[in-house]
């Protein structure tokens, strides 16, 4: 079965259900999102044929309600990513040969993007991009979505590997890639983070994560569809004044974030707004243990951490207790990931050589399941590279203990070979970050061609208590290798980090900043 009709029939079973509400002060109950995806559905078959439809929009009721439209009509979704370049929004476009982009004038002009030839308005289409938190009457076109449901719900099935969606990755190293995911991977994936995190009929999700991004798509779009909870969304998850509010007001109780977003939430919620919530799951990036203490000193919750990448839909993993009755205040084992969800399989291998390493080695993540994405789009070298036998390489150096927990340890994009050595870039990091008590986006290590040890370290970082000499000394006392300690003057100051809109380091922009430096140095 399609995850299309799954949505729908969830839909259909309680249409007087209250299922989403917004900052703006919209609610969409079922039979409204209904009602306004099949009349978006009509209007998108007047204009040119294309599977993609792309789609620029905040996390809203109004981004649900135009994914389901498109997908109502038989295209693929596809979010764009409205914080990247420019470049990196018409790369998207002409990979998918995207000809149409649904979007709000209110939003472009809100975020400053500007206008493009395949913009159409929802705005134009009645389709509601804000609204008032009366009741509304009853629309004219509920006896027409569900005419138009029950035929798509009698139609032939379609298979599972048909395209659902196309994602593309943070292009924190480069190039965004549009990751193919297929109906099967993403209903394997939301059946396996519905049973690993226990959801309830009761609960109610604060949405705040971005629809580009997998992490967003996975969780905070499909997920309350597919397992029949309310959502609260908010666009803005850096906004922790009025996150707060709402989950006070709402009484929310799940709650997806990344670290950098929970620092906001610490800072700025008052710890009464936060203590209904009683899952705190947090991805995308590292989840620091200073992070995860004070958050659970503020707010009587303890975040766990989860892994995964948009080639793997995106969850491989979450670190839960054993007795999920102490959800909120254990966790699996600290520092880990977790064990992978159910249907999913990992294993660890040598770099080099490919062959399995065992008792608790480190080594190449590898990840086999039925979340495993399709392929790239159009580029079947690229799929060639990170596929073979149904395993996915995750590019991570990771290992795994005897009980089955993963533990990350680096990314092999995020090493150089130094004088023929590999050197962690992270782990350098983490001891500056250590040395310094720092917790927010302070320092980046990264590295530029040497011509005589093949690469060097460089740090990029914003204002520091400590001098380069300093911390120099300080790290070789702490017995890292003289291979990891960068020179003093590969210390350089910016006035900001460069930063992903999903809080992740804009790594590839920092590796082109180092080589600038480097050069004027």
């Amino acid at each position: 079965m399609k995850l299309t009709q799954i949505i729908f029939r969830n839909l259909i079973s309680q249409p007087d259900a209250n299922r989403i509400h917004d900052s703006t002060g919209t609610r969409w109950t079922n039979q409204d999102i209904l009602d306004q995806s099949v009349s978006l559905s009509g209007k998108l078959g007047t204009v040119e044929d294309n599977p993609y439809i792309g789609l620029i929009l905040p996390t809203s009721g109004t981004a649900v309600v135009a994914a389901l439209g498109v997908m109502l009509s038989d295209r693929i979704p596809v979010f764009l990513n409205f914080t990247s370049s420019a470049d990196a929004i018409e790369h998207a476009i002409r990979k998918c040969g995207i000809r149409t982009v649904l979007t709000s004038k209110r939003f472009i002009e809100h975020i400053g993007i500007p206008e493009r030839k395949e913009f159409t308005y929802l705005e134009k289409w009645d389709i509601e991009t804000t609204g008032e938190a009366e009741e509304k009457p009853p629309s004219p076109a509920t006896h027409e979505a569900a005419v138009h449901i029950e035929g798509l719900l009698r139609g032939s099935p379609i298979s599972g590997d048909t395209t659902a969606t196309v994602l593309f990755s943070s292009g924190s190293t480069g190039t965004p890639k549009g990751v193919v995911l297929s109906h099967d991977n993403l209903i394997s994936n939301l059946e396996s983070v519905s049973e690993t995190i226990n959801l309830r009929s009761d609960d109610v999700m604060m949405g705040t994560l971005p629809f580009f991004h997998s992490f967003g798509y996975m969780g905070n779009f499909l997920l309350p569809l597919f397992s029949r909870i309310p959502v609260v969304c908010h666009a803005n998850p850096t906004d922790a004044e009025t996150i707060g509010r709402m989950v006070e007001e709402f009484r929310c109780t799940v709650l997806f974030a990344t670290p950098t977003f929970l620092q906001n939430y610490i800072r700025k919620c008052d710890k009464q707004q936060l203590k209904s919530l009683r899952v705190v799951i947090v991805g995308a990036e590292k989840l620091p243990t200073s992070v995860e203490k004070r958050f659970a000193d503020k707010f009587g919750i303890l975040p766990v951490e989860g892994y995964g990448c948009t080639e793997l839909s995106p969850v491989v993993s979450v670190n839960v207790p054993e007795n999920m009755d102490e959800f909120g205040r254990e966790c699996g084992k600290p520092g880990c990931v977790g064990k992978p969800i159910p249907g999913v399989k990992v294993k660890i291998v040598n770099p080099e050589n490919k062959e399995s390493v065992v008792d608790g080695g480190e080594g190449l993540l590898l990840v086999n399941g039925p979340n495993v994405m399709q392929r790239y789009l159009d580029d079947p070298e690229r799929t060639k590279q990170v596929i073979s036998d149904g395993w996915y390489n995750t590019g991570d150096i990771a290992k795994i203990d005897e009980d089955g927990y993963i533990t990350i340890t680096g990314r092999i994009s995020r090493f150089s070979k130094v004088a023929g050595e590999m050197v962690p870039h992270g782990a350098i990091e983490d001891e500056i970050y250590r040395l310094l008590g720092l917790t927010g986006n302070a320092v980046a290590v990264t590295s530029v061609t040497d011509p005589v040890k093949g690469e060097k370290l460089m740090v990029v970082h914003v204002d520091l208590e400590w001098s380069a000499d300093q911390i120099i000394a300080e790290l070789r006392t702490r017995g890292l290798p003289n291979l990891w300690i960068p020179k003093a003057r590969d210390f350089h100051r910016v006035e900001k980090l460069p930063m992903l809109g999903t809080g992740k380091l804009d790594l590839a922009t920092i590796k082109n900043l180092a080589f600038t430096l480097n050069n004027e140095a």
